[in-house]
């Protein structure tokens, strides 16, 4: 098994970005994941609330609970017990993706001060193989503006 780094290396040397090839590897198809975001930050921004909900029925019957959570907080009908769910599920990976990036980004309006800086503390080791990615550059972006206001 390859590790990240080398990866990165690899597709660097062949002038590849990581986003073309992660598409390479789904068959040139954004996954679930990814695609569903798009859509609710598109809904969000248009401020369509209606689609919002039509995503929330969609998803939950998905049974991807993690998805789900990430919906109501555009719905505003996260709980408490749910937020300290993420505020712990994103406490013991010890390496962000895009979608714990995503579900961070997303969360972090319901988060006060002490569990946000929870959340930041080792932040950028948790992101360090990412950084350099358009993509998670712009959420990693959007997560230091919003802590900072926050």
């Amino acid at each position: 098994m390859m590790s990240f780094e080398r990866i990165d290396l690899m597709l660097e040397e062949m002038q590849v970005p990581l986003a073309e090839y992660e598409l390479i590897v789904n068959n040139y198809m954004p996954n679930f994941q990814e695609f569903f975001i798009l859509e609710l930050e598109i809904a969000e921004f248009s401020q369509n609330r209606d689609k919002i909900k039509e995503l929330y029925s969609e998803v939950k019957e998905t049974g991807n609970h993690l998805l789900t959570i990430t919906v109501k907080t555009k719905l505003g009908t996260i709980s408490q017990t749910e937020v300290k769910e993420i505020e712990t599920y994103l406490c013991n990976i010890e390496e962000w993706g895009y979608f714990k990036l995503t579900l961070f980004y997303f969360v972090s309006d319901y988060l006060n001060v002490n569990q946000l800086e929870l959340l930041l503390f080792n932040f950028d080791k948790r992101c360090e193989n990412y950084c350099r990615v358009l993509k998670y550059r712009r959420r990693l972006l959007q997560i230091a503006y919003k802590s900072v206001t926050i």
